[in-house]
């Protein structure tokens, strides 16, 4: 199965976008996702209120279309390592 960027981008509410892979739905409704704290980490799953903190460590873009070109790097990155 083929994904796009587009899949592991989502907004913060406060409007500002990061790259992660949905993971699960937390006992009180928070949202899980996957996400390299920076390019070439081991993933970790952190919640969405995490990603959001000043300190979380997990890089944050203040447009879509960043976050979306950092998804794309990513995904190639991946693909690159499995070749």
């Amino acid at each position: 199965m083929q994904r796009t960027a587009e899949e592991f981008v989502h907004e913060l509410p406060d409007g500002r976008w990061f790259v992660g892979d949905f993971v699960r739905t937390a006992h009180d409704d928070c949202a899980i996702f996957l996400v390299e704290p920076h390019p070439g980490a081991e993933a970790i799953e952190v919640s969405t209120s995490h990603v959001a903190r000043a300190d979380s460590g997990v890089r944050t873009y203040s447009t879509k279309g960043s976050a979306k070109r950092a998804a794309q790097r990513t995904i190639e990155r991946v693909l690159d390592e499995d070749r």
